[in-house]
C-alpha cells in the first residue's frame, strides 16, 4: 500500500519524518511525504512542495494522510493554483490548538470528505472519543538509547525545551529552579530554545530530568527524553490524568501541577531513587505504546480500514 503524508506547513513535533522512519523496510509499503515549510527545527524532510510532486505523488497514494485539518483537499482537488487532483481516501490527524479550541467544525469537515480522524494526544482524544482515534507518536527507541550521553558529576540537570512559553508553564519553572539554586541545591537548567532538532537531542542527552509541560499531558519532547532514560514531570487537566491511568495502568512521569512545580522538582532533584523509578516506568511506556514497531502496526490498520472505505466508495 502506497501513503502519502501531506502536511501543508511545517512537520508538526517531527510526526511525518518519524512515521516515514517506522515504516522503512515494511515490506508491501511505500511512505512518502511532502513538506511545504521547513523552520528552524528542520526535522527530516521527504520532498518539498513542487507542483510536480504533489500531483505525481497525490495520484500514486492509495492513502492521503493529511494533518490539522482537510484544507489540502479543499485546495488541490478545486483548482487552487491550478491543481485539480482526484479524490483519494483519507486519514487526517489532529495536533493541536485549533482542534483543541473548537474541534466541531474540523469534524464536521473530516465527515463531508469521508475521512477517517485520529489525533496525536490524549486530551484531543477527550474532545470527540466517538470520531477519532488516538494514534501514539512514533520513536525509535534503540535509536534514542544510543543517543544517551549523561554527565557523571554532581550537578543535575533539568531539561526544557519550549515552543510556547506559556502553554509549557516555562516562567513558574524557572522560579522553581531559581528557588533551588537559591536553597543550595546543585542544579542546572539547559533551556533549549530556537534550535534544530538535531542540537535539542543533543543536549536533551545530557538531562538527568526533562520538565515537559503540565497543562495538556507529554509530548514528543517526553517520549525522546524516556527513550534516552531519562525521568520526565509533566501533567495534563483531570480528565486527561484519568484516562491515561485507565489506558496505561500508571502514569509515566511524576505528575505536576501549575502550583506544585516547585515542590515536584525539589522531589525529583533530590531523590535519585524517585529518578531512577520514572526513569524506568518512563522507558516501560515508550516501548509499550510508542515504539516504531507498535505505532506501524495501528497505523497500518487505520490506513487500511480508510482504503477499505475508498472502494467501498467507488463501487
Amino acid at each position: 500500500m502506497k501513503v502519502l503524508s501531506l502536511p501543508m506547513g511545517a512537520d508538526t513535533g517531527g510526526v511525518t519524518a518519524s512515521n516515514m522512519r517506522a515504516f522503512d523496510g515494511e515490506e508491501g509499503w511505500e511512505y512518502r511525504a511532502i513538506i511545504s515549510t521547513l523552520n528552524f527545527i528542520s526535522y527530516d524532510r521527504d520532498m518539498a512542495w513542487t507542483a510536480d510532486a504533489v500531483t505525481t505523488f497525490w495520484q500514486w497514494a492509495d492513502v492521503i494522510h493529511l494533518h490539522h485539518s482537510m484544507v489540502a483537499v479543499e485546495r488541490l482537488r478545486h483548482g487552487w493554483k491550478g491543481f485539480r487532483l482526484p479524490h483519494r481516501p483519507y486519514v487526517v490527524e489532529f495536533h493541536g490548538t485549533g482542534f483543541r479550541e473548537n474541534p466541531s467544525p474540523y469534524l464536521a469537515e473530516m465527515r463531508r470528505h469521508r475521512a477517517l480522524g485520529i489525533v496525536s494526544t490524549l486530551d484531543l482524544y477527550l474532545l470527540a472519543p466517538t470520531a477519532v482515534q488516538w494514534i501514539p507518536c512514533p520513536v525509535n527507541v534503540s535509536a534514542m538509547q544510543t543517543r544517551a550521553d549523561p554527565i557523571e558529576d554532581d550537578v543535575i540537570r533539568i531539561a526544557h525545551a519550549p515552543t510556547n512559553r506559556q502553554i509549557k508553564s516555562t516562567e513558574a519553572l524557572l522560579l522553581a529552579v531559581k528557588r533551588l539554586q537559591d536553597e543550595g541545591h546543585a542544579i542546572e537548567l539547559d533551556l533549549i530554545e530556537g534550535v534544530t532538532w538535531d542540537e535539542c537531542l543533543d543536549r536533551k542527552a545530557k538531562a538527568d530530568i526533562y520538565f515537559d509541560q503540565v497543562l495538556l499531558g507529554y509530548g514528543n519532547n517526553a517520549i525522546e527524553a524516556w527513550g534516552m532514560g531519562i525521568p520526565v514531570i509533566a501533567g495534563a487537566a483531570p480528565a486527561t490524568l484519568a484516562e491515561m491511568e485507565r489506558r496505561f495502568g500508571t502514569l509515566p512521569f511524576y505528575n505536576a501541577t501549575e502550583d506544585t512545580i516547585y515542590e515536584s522538582v525539589k522531589v525529583m532533584v533530590t531523590d535519585p531513587e524517585a529518578r531512577a523509578e520514572y526513569a524506568a516506568k518512563g522507558l516501560a511506556h515508550v516501548r509499550r505504546f510508542h515504539d516504531e514497531k507498535v505505532v506501524v502496526e495501528q497505523l497500518k490498520d487505520i490506513y487500511q480500514r480508510a482504503a477499505q472505505q475508498g472502494r467501498r466508495r467507488a463501487a
